[in-house]
């Protein structure tokens, strides 16, 4: 689903580099 991939990616992505602004 598109959700639970979204959340998989997004975990991941703030995982790989957290969004620090």
């Amino acid at each position: 689903m598109f959700l639970q991939e979204a959340c998989f990616l997004g975990a991941l992505c703030l995982n790989s580099m957290p969004l620090a602004t």
